[in-house]
């Protein structure tokens, strides 16, 4: 069961795509001002396919392919430390993405992505080895550069998601979790409640 728990929390990131669809209400308002600005339609794509990528789980090489061309790197440093005499268990996660003029689709447009320097994830998941109830809180942050027809600009990560769960001694889709996320993601705010189903997407 254990051996399954940082698994959980790398995957978190796939709730940065639900969490800009509530965010972005429009799929495509006005135009954007610069040719270094994506409007929030672009990057809710831009997002949501970097996200689909990176998340794909056929990809399991540290440097996979991207479907246009150029390629993502996947360094995983995440681990799981028992402490048997006080019962506890931390999975601690430290994820980082880079993508290298990777170009793959987001919706009907085609992005090309350069880290500046990388996607990050850092993040703690501590509860009890007794079946308890655990904490999780993760950090995404970081920069890549994008290139969308003849513009070009960055998109820049700062989210915080802070997350429970009642029991880790049951099976993923008996658990339930509670959790928030905020700050900005590509220019987008970002501030609201995780509801149980998109923990659950995740594990």
């Amino acid at each position: 069961m254990f051996q399954r728990i940082p698994h959980v929390v790398p995957s978190c990131i796939a709730m940065t795509t639900l969490v800009l669809a509530q965010a972005a209400c429009d799929d495509d308002p006005t135009a954007p001002e610069d040719n270094n600005t994506l409007t929030e339609g672009e990057a809710l794509a831009l997002v949501n396919g970097f996200w689909s990528l990176a998340l794909d789980p056929q990809l399991n090489l540290t440097t996979p392919a991207c479907p246009g061309g150029g390629t993502i790197s996947i360094v995983d440093k995440s681990k799981i430390e028992i402490d048997e005499a006080n019962q506890k268990i931390v999975a601690s996660v430290d994820v980082t993405l880079t993508p290298n003029a990777c170009v793959f689709p987001g919706g009907e447009l085609l992005f090309k992505v350069d880290g500046n320097p990388n996607i990050r994830q850092v993040g703690v998941l501590d509860g009890h080895l007794g079946g308890t109830a655990a904490d999780l809180k993760i950090k995404i942050t970081g920069t890549m550069d994008w290139e969308l027809h003849k513009r070009s600009g960055s998109c820049e990560a700062d989210l915080t998601i802070d997350g429970k769960v009642d029991d880790l001694s049951v099976p993923d889709e008996e658990r339930s979790w509670t959790g928030t996320v905020s700050g900005r993601m590509c220019g987008i705010a970002v501030s609201r409640k995780l509801v149980d189903s998109e923990f659950q997407l995740t594990s």
